[in-house]
């Protein structure tokens, strides 16, 4: 075997991993971007949740955290990677926090459901209901237990569930067999 087969032999694992971490920050921080602000709270209805929970799904705890983790450190050397308004801070420890928090929960939780066998469509609405939970959380925090949970969960609830159904049945018919 050369030497050129050999290095590529045992990079190639290493330049996939990358290559999906990469592919799953710009998706988290661009795609994710895509939302709608409205008058219910200062958090906007999002389709960064949603994303962050089909990566954790397909690619495992280890790339999703990695991309997390670099998507963070994009937030804080100021690269505009939330949606803001002046009611939402542009930085991770503002009103957003709490979400962000539950996206890294999600990325070690959803791949478990995965192995256990759990059903998409449950997956995905137990694990949006969990980032929503955690948001209001932290969104409490700053605002006091009952307006976290007015603005940060209640808004979200049947939106975020359909989101899960939706994605997870274009989930199942764009990777069936998966």
């Amino acid at each position: 075997m050369h030497l050129l087969q050999i290095i590529q032999n045992r990079t190639h694992p290493l330049l996939r991993e990358i290559g999906l971490i990469l592919f799953s920050v710009l998706t988290i921080a661009f795609l994710g971007k895509i939302s709608i602000l409205t008058p219910l709270s200062p958090i906007p209805f999002a389709l960064r949740p949603i994303l962050v929970i089909a990566l954790a799904w397909t690619f495992g705890t280890r790339v999703t955290l990695s991309a997390l983790t670099l998507f963070c450190l994009g937030v804080e050397a100021n690269i505009p990677f939330l949606v803001t308004t002046a009611a939402v801070s542009k930085t991770l420890f503002g009103a957003t926090f709490g979400y962000i928090f539950g996206y890294f929960a999600v990325a070690v939780i959803a791949p478990e459901m995965r192995k256990r066998g759990m059903r998409l469509v449950i997956s995905f609405i137990l694990l949006s209901t969990i980032i929503d939970l955690l948001g209001a959380c932290g969104l409490s925090c700053l605002l006091g237990l009952k307006q976290g949970f007015t603005l940060g969960f209640f808004p979200f609830l049947l939106s975020d569930c359909l989101k899960a159904v939706v994605f997870a049945k274009g989930y199942q018919f764009l990777f069936a067999g998966r």
